[in-house]
Order: structure tokens, then sequence, then C-alpha cells
């Protein structure tokens, strides 16, 4: 029997996915983990997908970097300053907690990984005879601050993950694109 778990509209959840921007949507689950401690991630950090691993921690845990987000202000008139080209594959963070939501995506991550693209504050831009650094130096500042904003939220993922889980099968599946949980097709120990 089919064992759904929400992430769009879960309690508290830090999630990391990717997302097309075509119909119907489509992605795949990089990182979840819900505030009553369980963990889901995908052995890829950039692009997800199979293989995934599951495993508990302690609930306070999640909650207390949930609560640390909260004090820092992210929920707080902050907007995404991030953005993302028509049709490039884009990942995402979500971020739900006490009726609150921040959501950022960007193209940066997977774009520029092969060293012959830039995203800049509008598109992403070949680089040809130019380097990386000093092309995203010259971005607005608001700009930084949301490429700053994601290496930060990123970096909060390890710490939350275990060096090993249980193997698991599921995939991410959308009602919408504003919609989707965790579908695996086992119920979960």
């Amino acid at each position: 029997m089919p064992n759904s778990r929400p992430i769009s509209n879960a309690d508290g959840v830090l999630a990391v996915y990717t997302s097309g921007l075509a119909y119907p949507v489509f992605g795949e689950l990089i990182t979840a983990c819900w505030s009553d401690g369980e963990l889901i991630w995908s052995g890829d950090s950039v692009f997800g997908g199979s293989p995934y691993f599951r495993a508990k921690t302690d609930p306070e845990t999640v909650v207390g970097v949930l609560s640390r987000l909260e004090h820092d202000g992210l929920f707080d008139s902050l907007h995404d300053a991030n953005g993302c080209g028509f049709g490039c594959p884009q990942t995402n963070i979500l971020i739900r907690f006490r009726g609150r939501v921040f959501h950022t995506m960007s193209d940066h991550e997977q774009s520029e990984l092969d060293g012959r693209l830039v995203a800049e504050h509008t598109m992403l831009t070949p680089l040809l005879d130019r380097k990386r650094y000093p092309v995203i130096a010259e971005q607005p500042s608001a700009y930084l601050f949301s490429r700053f904003l994601w290496v930060e939220l990123r970096g909060l993922i390890p710490g939350l993950l275990p060096p090993t889980g249980d193997p698991t099968e599921g995939e991410l599946r959308f009602e919408k694109w504003n919609r989707f949980e965790w579908m695996s097709e086992a119920a979960e120990p």
C-alpha cells in the first residue's frame, strides 16, 4: 500500500528538490527533513533521484534548525532574488515552520557545474573567456545576498543527515507545481 508524506503542506520541513518548468510538473527529491525527525535523502546531492535513504533523528535537532532560521529572520520579508531561466532545470529550497513558508529556487547549482555557464542576476550566460567569480562579484547586492543565503541553507543539511541510512524507494509526486509529496510504494517502518 502506498505511503505518502506531505512536503509542500507539511507543518515543519526543510526540503531541497529539483523541478522543471514543463507540464506535467516533474522533479526529484534531494533532501527532506521533517520536524518529527524523519529524514529522506538522495545519494545525489545536486540532481536528486535514486538511490534514496531514510533515517530518523531526534526531532529537536530538526526543530532546532527551523527555530534558528525563524529567529534569524528567514521568514521576515525576505524575497527570492534568485531566478531561473525559462526551461532551465532548477533546484528549490522549501522551508515550512509554524505556519510560515520560505521558498527559493535557482538554476545556478546545476547549470554552473561544468564551468561553461554562470548564473547572473537576470539569466544564465556563457562564460566564454570570463571567469565565474569575477562575474558573480559584479552582480547586484540583492542577488549576491540570495546566493549567500543559498549557501547557508544548503550548508545546514549535512549536519542533519547521519553518515548512513536505510535504503528506501519512492518518488517526489506533484499534484500541481506548488503541491507535492514524497510517495513510497511500501509502508515504511
